[in-house]
């Protein structure tokens, strides 16, 4: 169905994350789950490298 006025459109949940980012969707969807948080400041920093702390906090 079709309603006029409401936006069907997901929003990023980190500003630093490009709509044509390769790993936008499963970012996206870890994010959602309450698996991953980002930073502070509302970034995810997509291009950084993960270190064994944030990878064992991650498991």
């Amino acid at each position: 169905m079709f309603f006029p006025g409401i936006i069907t459109e997901t929003k990023s949940n980190f500003k630093d994350v490009p709509e044509d980012f390769w790993a936008k969707e499963e970012i996206e969807f870890l994010s959602n789950k309450g698996v991953i948080k980002g930073y502070h400041d509302g970034t995810f920093k997509p291009n950084n490298g993960v270190t064994r702390a944030q990878f064992a906090v991650f498991l």
